[in-house]
Formats: C-alpha cells, structure tokens, sequence
C-alpha cells in the first residue's frame, strides 16, 4: 500500500489519498455468459420492469424468447461477433416543458449489459457498497470548500 498527495476537488487544501495495488483477475466472455450470472443478471432487469426495445420483445415475453434463443446468442457473445440491437428512441415530458430523450435497449442487450457491470463492477470497484454515497460525500466536501 502506498499514499501520494492530491489536491481537493476545488484545489484546496492537500489530502493524503491511499493507493493500494491489487491484481485484476482475468475477465472473460465465458465469466460473463455463466449461467448464475446470466440469471441473476435477468433478475434485475427484470426487477426494473422497463418497456420493450425495437423487437417488441416484453419482459413477460423474454424468458420464452431468451430459452428458444440463448445457445445462438451465448455462441455469438464467445465468438464475439454479438451485436447489439440499436435502441429505441423515446421521448418523455418534462415537468417544466420539453422532453427527456430516452433510448430503450431491448431486453436481451439489457440482460446482457447486466451481466457485464456484475462482473467488471466487482473488479474495479471491490470495496463499493451499496449503502454508501460516494457522490454524497463528494458534494457535502465540495460544499464545505466554497463556504
């Protein structure tokens, strides 16, 4: 473990930032694709609801189209050649006039794009926890500069 000095985020007073070293375990397309991953990685997406993308696909549809179609899928994602779909473009009404553009993956992407956060999110943040707020604490520090 080493520490180096860093400014604040206002460029204020010096901090002692501490540095640890870890090893990156390999990640690999089949660490992603492996069947716990995949249905907890359902789980979620499923947990969030959401609208279909462009192929209409619902998340009361998916378990039937993912079993009639993962072997394929899982193949291209192995090979590398899985491409994901284009998103659906949405608009939504803003409380104070205009719109939030929204873009809807469909639901096998955000299957997919779930499985790959589950995986890298551990190896790049291994002590983030749920019950912090990182930005949280960010904010208040940068509060406490401008006073």
């Amino acid at each position: 473990m080493s520490s180096e000095k860093a400014m604040s985020p206002t460029g204020g007073a010096d901090f002692r930032r501490v540095m640890e070293e870890r090893p990156l375990n390999p990640i690999s397309v089949a660490y992603v694709v492996r069947r716990e991953n995949m249905l907890q990685a359902w789980s979620q997406v499923k947990a969030n609801k959401g609208a279909p993308g462009i192929d209409g696909i619902t998340i009361e549809e998916f378990p039937e189209f993912a079993q009639a179609n993962w072997e394929g899928i899982k193949s291209s994602l192995e090979e590398g050649s899985y491409i994901p779909s284009p998103v659906k473009r949405a608009e939504i009404a803003k409380d104070k006039g205009g719109v939030r553009k929204l873009g809807i993956p469909i639901v096998m992407d955000r299957v997919i794009q779930q499985a790959i956060s589950q995986v890298l999110s551990p190896a790049f943040d291994p002590h983030f926890s749920e019950s912090s707020s990182g930005s949280g604490r960010a904010a208040l520090r940068i509060r406490r500069f401008k006073r």
